[in-house]
């Protein structure tokens, strides 16, 4: 799955009205249910900015590894969903405190105070938790 980021999908979307008239590849219904997606996307990206960051790196999480917030806050201890939460505990430590982010992963402070020195443990040493450390930090480029 390819994502976009507002600044490309507004620039796609201002090349298909500047190109519009010129088209022929699509007939005029087509070109009219086109801008109509492009409006839609663009919207939808705009209203993320003014989202919480929890909420942002959940949905980022879901479309990149494919899992829900309900199944990453399920207690479980499967190593992928653990450096999930691992990277999302860390991430979410640079703005908010080791209570806060607990509520939110609905987990217990010292849990995510762990969390984060584990990170510090794995970050760079354990390949497979830097490359998912690395995606998800990536989100805050969007």
């Amino acid at each position: 799955m390819m994502i976009l980021t507002l600044k490309e999908i507004t620039y796609l979307y201002d090349l298909f009205i500047s190109e519009n008239q010129t088209d022929k590849r699509l007939n005029k219904d087509e070109k009219k249910a086109l801008k109509r997606k492009f409006e839609i996307e663009i919207d939808y990206l705009n209203s993320l900015h003014s989202a919480p960051k929890e909420k942002l790196i959940f949905i980022f999480v879901e479309e990149k590894f494919g899992i829900s917030k309900k199944k990453l806050l399920e207690p479980n201890r499967n190593q992928d969903l653990c450096d999930i939460r691992r990277a999302i505990s860390v991430i979410l430590h640079e703005d908010y405190s080791f209570a806060k982010v607990g509520q939110i992963l609905e987990r217990n402070h010292s849990t995510i105070t762990h969390s984060c020195l584990k990170h510090n443990e794995l970050y760079g040493i354990d390949k497979g938790y830097t490359k998912v450390f690395d995606i998800i930090k990536e989100y805050r480029t969007k």
